[in-house]
């Protein structure tokens, strides 16, 4: 995936899964069956690349992590343990 300037960083950022072997639960869905709520686990890695410098770093982010899905497609999640990192300042 990439976000253009200006979306998530000031520069374009790119994100690609050097290991992705999560599975998926849905534990809520909305009336027409689109899940509300998802529950992932399992392994999972991401190269994060600031496409104006070519700066990137890979972050492990495996474990067990909840994602509400509002109406409109975004997504909300909550670290419960570990730790957030801003990307945009460690890619600037």
């Amino acid at each position: 995936m990439t976000f253009p300037a200006g979306e998530v960083c000031p520069f374009a950022l790119h994100g690609e899964a050097t290991k992705d072997e999560e599975r998926v639960r849905n534990l809520l869905a909305y009336p027409d069956g689109t899940p509300q709520e998802q529950e992932f686990t399992g392994p999972l890695s991401f190269r994060w690349t600031n496409l104006s410098t070519g700066k990137s770093v890979v972050r492990d982010l495996s474990g067990t992590f909840d994602f509400a899905i509002n109406a409109d497609g975004t997504r909300n999640f909550t670290v419960e343990h570990g730790s957030a990192e801003n990307l945009c300042q460690t890619l600037a």
